[in-house]
């Protein structure tokens, strides 16, 4: 026996009706492997061989217990990828349990307290449960990821055994898989609790629990009830996990349906119930550690949008994604060999495995390897899954009897080429979901198109409103991992720029004109649907994909003079909204926000979308300012004359709205959110100050532009005022400011200089925003919006709309309060 090595694991699964003293089992099944397994390797090991064979007593006595006998986890183990293990070199740990056929309990929760409002809050399985044998066997997955979930729950075991202090020696209890839909991650969670449940049935006598919380259940349709729902649920797990004698998995599928980002609740992103939410599920976490007798497995689709706090405890956060081409040839090859067994596929022939050293000489091996390969990048798991059904379905349906290992691989060939999967919705879905290839996002951009006010908040106003969200998710994705940026590019040259800028004026209008005729409508209206969030929030989606798009120079220079004009102006008018509008920095804290009301709530939400807005709005400007000399002069002149930008900038670097003190301490905001900093950290430029220097230094700086700007004194002064803001700090981090130093110095000691006047030149006019104005009937409009809008009436739309926020909504704001390189590549 070599003592280096890892053990054997050998699962002995007992009849139900067995009363077998455990000792005895494993004392007989240890003498069945050494007599009958002279090679150790996974698989079932057989009691009887066949009917003739004469069975010892020990082996009588296992037929008359024990329902299988099996060798597991051998492959996936690092330490055995190398030459065979021979029986007498191994040691073996045998695990006796029996396994169940009890179908889940499902837990219901009431909704506001009555009775015909019950909702499945979670499913209650016994473990071992024949309904998930054979599952962690089923799943391949590339990293030894199964492994290493083991190695982390046992070591969990083991510390918690020893009495390791939590104080000292952190561990939460939790882990969290995320990847792209269709990976496994749910099948994993499930797999995993039935292995653990078998691993440590001999420490557990009253077995093993997965409760699979249906987080969608806890969006009460009464927001303000989510909390309470999370609480009640676990109140009932708590009960559970009090009794020792039973190991517990607690399975949050979709957890970003939970946590989807408090930041995103506070930004005016999600309603207020997100918040409760979170903070009851963060609660209760931080409660069952300190149970020995409980794993939580999560996972995620999305996990941009899980709140920061929730993903902190999480012990192992483990990527799930499609698998490789050797997971592929796996998936595939374990499919084949199951249609041998029932014989879909004869005769029987053995398909070498990937790394087997005579898969290279293997004809079936090669052909399947070259399958593997021909399938898309990408593709899931689930969706190999799928594909020998739907080989077979679409070209051997037709063969009655059996069908040769040949004809089914030609099949599966056949199926690839003519993209079967695509018929069944499920690869495209899932790209959708995860992430929007060039192609998808080139046809998505394609199908843009432009609503009139009155479609505000209808079905096909709605879809095109996620799909800008999913684009803008993209976009800066691409941007903040320094990739191609396809989603911008196909805006551009699809011309879709002015479609995004119209539609960016239309739903300001409508903010301005129809919201406010039915402002108590929609505040009642937001505490029951997320419509009216969802319309309110396009308009920072909007202008943050814009962000992304005007970023490049084609975008600017080959927009039409009068849809520049537009988005010029509307950079205007959130300058004098961030310089008028003191709430806007009148911000609540999250322990404040928790004691408004729903009403208040909505207010501060509207707020803090607006100062987005305000944000993302500096960074356009900026852009522009970058291509003064490429656009027309009424642009220039619009900039200059009509709205005095130069002293709208001026202002806000004087008011500094990204920056300030309080009780607390210094607060900074800074990718999308504010943060509490440093007193040095507080010095420092942040990411939109920065725009607005830059772009002052473009407008002040260059001689051409310079040389349109008629100083008054009024206007000499103000600028002057800029030079006690320009420090060497401030320098030192934007050098090119050095310029705009020496000439603000300049200006205070010389006369005001002479301006260079064209007096051709004729002063453009913002024709669509003033056509909206001058010929929109905005009462109409509000009587309409109060039947789609404001309508609570539809439940099954209202839950539509939560999970669609909760999965694909808040996750922007986290990206771009995240990722670093997005700022220094805008900066």
């Amino acid at each position: 026996m070599n003592s280096h090595l890892p053990p054997v694991h050998v699962e002995v699964c007992l009849k139900p009706q067995s009363t077998a003293k455990s000792k005895l089992i494993k004392e007989a099944v240890l003498e069945l492997i050494i007599n009958r397994r002279p090679i150790i390797q996974d698989g079932i090991i057989p009691i009887v061989v066949s009917e003739s064979q004469r069975l010892s007593e020990k082996e009588e006595f296992l037929v008359k217990h024990v329902k299988q006998i099996k060798i597991a986890d051998m492959e996936q183990h690092p330490m055995y990828n190398g030459p065979l293990l021979y029986n007498q070199d191994a040691q073996f740990s045998i695990h006796v349990f029996k396994s169940t056929d009890e179908e889940p309990i499902e837990e219901t929760t009431d909704d506001n307290g009555t009775e015909n409002e019950e909702i499945s809050a979670c499913k209650q399985w016994t473990l071992p449960n024949d309904s998930f044998d054979g599952l962690w066997e089923s799943l391949i997955f590339d990293n030894h990821v199964k492994y290493n979930l083991l190695e982390y729950a046992s070591t969990t075991m083991r510390f918690s055994d020893l009495g390791v202090d939590q104080n000292l020696i952190s561990w939460n209890r939790v882990v969290l898989l995320y990847g792209p839909p269709g990976t496994g991650k749910t099948s994993l969670c499930k797999g995993l609790a039935q292995k653990l449940a078998i691993r440590m049935s001999h420490r557990y006598p009253s077995g093993g629990l997965l409760i699979e919380i249906n987080a969608h259940s806890l969006f009460s349709k009464w927001f303000s009830e989510s909390g309470k729902l999370v609480m009640k649920l676990f109140k009932k797990i708590f009960e559970i996990v009090e009794d020792e004698e039973s190991f517990v998995c607690v399975l949050i599928d979709e957890v970003e349906s939970l946590t989807a980002a408090r930041k995103s609740a506070l930004s005016g992103s999600e309603p207020s119930d997100s918040i409760r939410v979170v903070n009851a599920l963060l609660t209760q976490l931080d409660h069952l550690k300190r149970y020995k007798n409980v794993l939580i497995l999560t996972t995620s689709n999305i996990t941009e949008a899980i709140d920061l706090a929730f993903v902190d405890r999480a012990d192992i956060k483990q990527y799930i994604g499609p698998p490789s081409v050797q997971g592929r040839y796996s998936i595939l090859r374990s499919c084949l060999m199951e249609l041998m067994r029932v014989s879909v596929i004869s005769p029987s022939i053995p398909i070498p495995k990937w790394n087997d050293k005579d898969a290279p000489e293997n004809t079936y091996a090669l052909k399947l390897k070259q399958l593997s390969e021909c399938c898309e990048e990408g593709m899931s798991g689930r969706s190999l899954r799928k594909l020998p059904f739907l080989s077979h379905a679409f070209y051997l349906n037709h063969i009655s009897n059996a069908v040769t290992l040949e004809q089914y691989l030609l099949a599966i060939e056949t199926a690839l080429k003519n993209k079967v999967l695509q018929l069944s919705g499920q690869d495209s879905r899932e790209n959708y979901m995860s992430e929007m290839n060039p192609l998808e996002a080139q046809r998505q951009v394609n199908n843009l198109k432009y609503f009139e006010m009155k479609d505000i908040g209808s079905s096909k106003w709605m879809k095109q409103r996620e799909v800008i969200n999913m684009l803008n998710i993209q976009a800066h994705q691409n941007a903040a991992l320094n990739q191609d940026e396809y989603v911008a590019q196909s805006i551009i040259s699809s011309q879709k720029v002015e479609i995004l800028i119209k539609e960016l004026i239309t739903v300001e209008i409508w903010k301005n004109k129809v919201a406010p005729l039915i402002k108590e409508e929609l505040a009642s209206a937001a505490k029951q649907s997320i419509k009216p969030y969802l319309i309110y929030y396009h308009e920072a989606t909007l202008v943050n994909l814009l962000e992304c798009v005007m970023y490049h120079k084609d975008a600017i220079i080959y927009c039409e003079e009068s849809i520049l004009i537009e988005l010029v102006d509307y950079c205007q008018r959130k300058f004098n909204t961030l310089i008028h509008n003191k709430k806007l920095q009148e911000r609540h804290d999250q322990k404040e926000i928790l004691k408004l009301s729903d009403d208040e709530i909505w207010q501060d939400q509207m707020l803090e979308i607006e100062f987005n807005c305000c944000m993302y709005s500096l960074t356009i400007f900026r852009f522009i300012t970058d291509n003064l000399k490429e656009i027309s002069p009424s642009v220039v002149h619009r900039i200059l004359e009509k709205h005095d930008s130069p002293i709208a900038l001026a202002y806000i670097i004087e008011d500094s709205p990204f920056k300030r003190k309080e009780k607390s301490g210094f607060k900074k905001y800074n990718g999308n959110k504010w943060e509490t900093v440093s007193f040095d950290e507080y010095l420092k430029v942040s990411q939109y100050e920065a725009q607005v220097w830059l772009a002052l230094n473009n407008l002040l700086v260059d001689p051409e532009t310079r040389n349109k700007y008629e100083y008054t004194t009024f206007r000499r002064e103000t600028v002057v005022g800029l030079k006690k803001h320009l420090t060497d700090v401030l320098i030192d981090q934007i050098p090119v400011l050095v310029d705009l130093l020496r000439n603000v110095e300049n200006l205070q000691i010389m006369n005001l200089p002479v301006v260079s006047k064209n007096i051709f030149l004729v002063e453009a006019v913002a024709e669509f925003s003033e056509a909206i104005l001058n010929g929109t009937d905005f009462e109409k409009i509000a009587q309409d919006h109060l039947l789609t809008i404001c309508n609570t009436e539809d439940d099954e739309a209202r839950r539509e709309e939560i999970m669609s926020m909760a999965k694909m909504f808040g996750n922007m704001l986290d990206l771009m309060g995240e990722n670093a390189d997005y700022e220094q590549l805008k900066l």
